[in-house]
């Protein structure tokens, strides 16, 4: 066979081939996508479908965003005083006229290198989605007039709102004596902070997957599986 014909199929077999294995690829990408899909679909169905808002309870508030989801609870209630677990020296600022805390869980990286989005990396942020990352606890103490700029309330008994508190509590790592394990110059302003958190961050287990399990011990009704931004206000009232 002429060498240069003998070349001519050898570049033509190598190339179907590369189509194949670039159609498989794709395949398994779609495939991921759609089963990714059809599992948060599944996630919208909803748990604690008995929930009903309390007139006299406890008012907690769901913020989430277009990519994050925050939980907004009172300073002190159900004799659950937040200042206690965040004393005022984990703070920039004076807090000690704050009437509520928001609370966040996220991916470390993606929390502490991107205070504003002129520093969004897609690096960092494939990297919190796609491979499990170190996760850390975004609090902010604020006052009524903030906590309440948008978001979902809901009002609960003060049996469930212990136990939504205790299932925020898990989340932090504690230090030797039993204290948040704050991180050290990690802030975006005054009147926050970052504390060590226990789980690790990927595309199944979000901000917005966080949130969804809290809600749930508190025994508010809310999808199973509530990874995507806004899926937790599917079953909230208005």
């Amino acid at each position: 066979m002429n060498p240069i014909d003998s070349g001519a199929s050898n570049s033509k077999r190598l190339l179907r081939r590369v189509r194949r294995i670039a159609w498989r690829c794709c395949k398994v990408c779609l495939w991921l996508v759609a089963g990714f899909l059809g599992l948060c679909l599944a996630g919208m169905i909803p748990v604690n479908n008995d929930f009903r808002n309390d007139p006299d309870g406890i008012e907690v508030v769901i913020v989430s965003s277009a990519v994050h989801s925050d939980i907004v609870l009172p300073v002190n209630a159900a004799g659950i005083d937040w200042r206690t677990r965040f004393p005022a020296g984990c703070f920039q600022g004076d807090v000690n006229g704050a009437t509520h805390v928001a609370i966040g869980w996220g991916d470390k990286g993606f929390f502490i290198e991107t205070p504003t989005w002129n520093e969004f990396r897609i690096r960092t942020a494939a990297n919190a989605l796609l491979w499990p990352s170190a996760t850390c606890v975004h609090v902010v103490m604020a006052d009524s007039n903030w906590a309440g700029r948008e978001g979902v309330r809901v009002r609960l008994s003060g049996q469930q709102y212990r136990a939504l508190a205790e299932e925020v509590g898990r989340t932090f790592m504690c230090d030797d004596t039993g204290c948040y394990t704050r991180i050290p110059d990690a802030r975006y302003d005054w009147n926050d902070a970052f504390f060590a958190a226990n789980g690790r961050y990927h595309l199944l287990n979000t901000c917005n997957s966080w949130v969804g399990r809290v809600m749930k011990k508190g025994g508010i009704r809310v999808g199973w599986f509530t990874p995507l931004p806004k899926t937790v206000y599917f079953w909230l009232p208005e």
